[in-house]
């Protein structure tokens, strides 16, 4: 199991939208090692979402503080906020769930659209001195033939005041749909629910991919989808259409957790 790490600090900001952040060699496991196979992260609070070559990954982080790093009472003083203790030892609790795009396109052309205009700079004991600079942020990442005649898009959509993902496979005229079949692994429970939704659950939370909507090249709506379980496997089931139509397969991303908000867990004996 490796936990995906970008950089300490904007994370936990509930009103930072980053976008799908490009890695141009910032990301690396807990173990300080390259993570060349992520290509984007979405990152939002305590959640993740990691773009990989073959597929893609939810993560859930919590921290606790380390023990014997606070006073007996585990509170911070009154006049002492807790972002100045940032630099003490936390000790970091993760969940991951892993989506591998099953006989997918490895070598498949993957490139961020629409960036936005703020980029990143990284430094810390992983960039060097010199740092990883002028990093982008992009609100779509297009996964271009993925499998034959079949696209993969990620993208963001503001609901409610809300940033909520969504992923959508774009068949093209040739594609079969019967090609898509998602592994995946590392979930205490994958359950399809009676809404259609696919949740998955973790200790630390849960996340879901709505009931697919089957939407033309213009995005008209034209039937309602379903996913198909087969163990840990998922597919989506077959409608009917003409072998020259383009059409598009696409879930909205939720996700919660089962613990406090987004401030780091302190005790209070």
């Amino acid at each position: 199991f490796v936990s995906v790490t970008l950089a300490d600090g904007f994370i936990s900001n509930p009103d930072h939208y980053l976008g799908f952040i490009e890695n141009k060699g910032q990301v690396h496991d807990q173990s300080g090692n390259l993570r060349d196979d992520v290509k984007f992260v979405f990152a939002k609070n305590d959640f993740k979402l990691v773009l990989r070559n073959d597929g893609f990954s939810f993560e859930f982080t919590r921290s606790e503080p380390a023990e014997n790093s606070f006073p007996e009472s585990g509170e911070l003083s009154d006049d002492e906020p807790e972002y100045l203790n940032a630099d003490k030892p936390f000790e970091y609790e993760v969940n991951r769930i892993d989506v591998v795009l099953k006989n997918c396109n490895t070598e498949a052309a993957i490139y961020g659209e629409s960036p936005l205009p703020d980029y990143l700079n990284y430094f810390n004991q992983h960039t060097g001195p010199a740092g990883i600079t002028h990093v982008q942020s992009f609100s779509r990442v297009v996964y271009q033939n993925i499998y034959d005649h079949i696209d993969l898009v990620f993208f963001l959509e503001r609901k409610n005041d809300r940033l909520i993902p969504h992923y959508e496979f774009v068949v093209n005229a040739g594609g079969k749909m019967k090609d898509i079949e998602l592994a995946c692994s590392g979930q205490d429970k994958l359950a399809i629910h009676r809404d259609g939704s696919l949740r998955f659950e973790m200790p630390l939370g849960w996340a879901t991919s709505s009931r697919p909507q089957i939407l033309s090249a213009d995005r008209k709506f034209v039937a309602t989808g379903s996913f198909v379980k087969n163990g840990s496997t998922i597919s989506f089931a077959r409608f009917k259409s003409e072998a020259t139509e383009s059409f598009i397969i696409d879930p909205e991303i939720h996700w919660g957790t089962y613990y406090g908000g987004i401030a780091r867990d302190l005790t209070d004996e």
